[in-house]
């Protein structure tokens, strides 16, 4: 998979939504976030908001998982062209 997404182009989105939900833990999981890491698949952050008090969910922890994936930023996006933006201090 990720070795799929590296070919096609795409970034992945780490999202803190399943920690509101019975999963209960952020997606994708470490192992294929650091996979996604090695294979140079960038990543931005979401937390599938639905309402202001969701906004920026537990964001500082999905910080913390992409740096333990080895990531130093995320991938941003203006008029649907990616470039890099700084991780956010810890």
């Amino acid at each position: 998979m990720a070795e799929a997404a590296r070919a096609a182009g795409m970034a992945a989105e780490v999202s803190s939504a399943g920690w509101r939900k019975p999963v209960g833990e952020a997606y994708p999981a470490p192992d294929l976030l650091t996979r996604l890491h090695a294979a140079g698949v960038p990543v931005t952050l979401a937390s599938d908001t639905h309402g202001v008090g969701e906004v920026a969910f537990r964001s500082s922890e999905l910080v913390a998982m992409v740096r333990g994936a080895g990531y130093a930023e995320l991938a941003g996006y203006s008029g649907r062209r990616r470039h890099p933006v700084a991780l956010p201090e810890r």
